[in-house]
């Protein structure tokens, strides 16, 4: 089981199971405390996250670019 919670509009934290890399950290290693999911990107350089999905397996999020 992994839970994946948002922070206001611009962070994305993660923990539990990570066999999969469904956290999304860069890596396999379950998590017991919240980690940051960067998405391979600066989150603070303009972009808001506007849906999260999860399913078994996988964390799905739709971002959206505040400076177009």
């Amino acid at each position: 089981m992994f839970v994946v919670e948002r922070d206001g509009q611009s962070l994305l934290m993660g923990c539990g199971s990570n066999r999969y890399g469904q956290l999304g950290i860069g890596n396999t290693t379950d998590m017991r405390k919240p980690m940051l999911i960067n998405f391979g990107i600066d989150i603070n350089e303009g972009w808001l996250i506007q849906a999260v999905g999860c399913g078994d397996n996988h964390t799905m999020a739709a971002l959206v670019d505040k400076r177009t």
